[in-house]
């Protein structure tokens, strides 16, 4: 991957995009392929640890050209730049269908989860081959893919070693519990996610639901203290 120099990395500030650790910028800057044109791209600064930086480097590294991931642009320091996806994420393509298909559209959804899944298995073995154990993406929020071309998942700084499982279920968790929590068509909605998702990673249903209740738990626990530590 291209090493740049820091100022190659500026541009003009388009969007800053919510992010828990680091900061996560849209930037538009001149294009070195057409003279008078520009160029979007995803800065992002990784302000938590430089261990983050060099480890979602390397998986990005790892799964470019087996499965959608924005491409890598440059890098240097504590700064990565990548392509910007066009697209809405997955949580902004549920909140849509639930607003407009309050009946809910099974049929669109399936084919969301088929991509998904799909993704996901290349996802789990191509880190597989590369480190010879189960990796997960472990923060599996729906806010982390795009629908676009493809369906693309980007930001791996979390990713560690685990069990399939829980991946699954705590995508599960996350859109069950996303404001609103807990309506009739998210319930529809994360039945239908367990039940593909089991038949398609050959996982007991029981067990994927198992691990489910734990997640839940824990997502809720995590927003009480965030709250906590709001008010406070």
């Amino acid at each position: 991957m291209k090493e740049f120099l820091p100022d190659e990395s500026q541009g003009l500030l388009i969007q800053k995009y919510p992010s828990k650790q680091n900061e996560v910028s849209l930037m538009k800057r001149p294009s070195k392929k057409e003279p008078s044109g520009f160029d979007y791209v995803i800065v992002k600064k990784f302000t938590r640890s430089q261990a983050s930086f060099y480890w979602e480097r390397e998986i990005l590294q790892l799964l470019t050209g087996y499965v959608c991931v924005p491409k890598l642009l440059g890098g240097g320091g504590n700064l990565l730049v990548m392509e910007h996806i066009e697209g809405p994420t997955l949580l902004e393509w549920m909140e849509k269908e639930e607003r407009e298909n309050p009946s809910f559209p099974k049929d669109s959804v399936e084919k969301m989860f088929e991509k998904l899944i799909d993704w996901l298995v290349g996802f789990y073995q191509r880190l597989y081959e590369a480190k010879g154990k189960t990796y997960i993406l472990c923060d599996i929020n729906l806010r982390n893919f795009i629908m676009a071309d493809c369906l693309y998942g980007f930001d791996f700084e979390d990713c560690r070693e685990g069990r399939v499982e829980q991946d699954l279920a705590r995508f599960a968790a996350f859109a069950l519990l996303y404001d609103p929590p807990g309506t009739a068509w998210r319930e529809q909605f994360v039945q239908l996610w367990l039940a593909k998702a089991s038949d398609g990673f050959n996982i007991p249903q029981k067990k994927i639901e198992d691990e489910m209740d734990h997640e839940m738990t824990w997502l809720r626990k995590r927003r009480k203290r965030k709250k906590k530590t709001k008010n406070d």
